[in-house]
């Protein structure tokens, strides 16, 4: 018996394990609704403050959340070491162009599993963490742990921001951290 058609079978079953991979449908959320509820449960109570669950607003599996913010070029993202950038090109192409939305890619073990393109009002993404203008963030589950949504007041308004916490840190040391994670995020989209 000849080795060769066990050898094409065994490549055969390679090459569509790595195309399955790439072509892995993704789901896809729309959110606004229920963050809506989260900003008038915020407008209505006495405090700035209310804790963001993502875990609760998505139904996947996932071990982290990719924040892409306004105008982040694709090439940016399509460079990062995650497997299937095909199941988000779309989301990732149109949010090249937006500055009304933000888009929230989640990750399970290094391949997109969900996505959600989410409005700028009335919830905004793109200042996490905060003072950091990078493109994209990198949040793990545990710094989803930390998400916050915070009132915030200018001389136009009214808007809410999700911002990352440190819990039990003084003003400085949480400020500290988030600039040092910061950093970390926006070399490492970057490089």
């Amino acid at each position: 018996m000849s080795k060769r058609p066990i050898v094409y079978i065994i490549l055969s079953l390679a090459f569509l394990s790595l195309v399955s991979c790439e072509n892995r449908p993704v789901t896809t959320y729309v959110l606004d609704e229920v963050l809506q509820q989260y900003a008038d449960s915020l407008a209505r109570s006495h405090t700035d403050v209310i804790k963001l669950d993502l875990r609760q607003l998505t139904r996947s599996k996932w071990d982290s959340v990719l924040v892409l913010s306004p105008y982040v070029p694709a090439s940016n993202v399509r460079a990062l070491d995650i497997a299937n950038y095909a199941a988000i090109r779309e989301a990732v192409n149109t949010q090249a162009f937006q500055e009304s939305t933000a888009t929230l890619a989640f990750v399970q073990q290094g391949s997109y599993v969900a996505y959600a393109v989410v409005s700028r009002n009335p919830i905004s993404f793109v200042n996490i963490p905060i003072g950091v203008k990078a493109q994209f963030v990198w949040l793990t589950r545990k710094d989803c742990d930390n998400l916050y949504v915070r009132k915030c007041t200018i001389a136009t308004g009214t808007y809410n921001q999700v911002e990352h916490i440190v819990p039990n840190a003084k003003p400085n040391q949480a400020k500290a951290s988030l600039d040092k994670q910061g950093e970390a995020t926006e070399l490492a989209w970057k490089n």
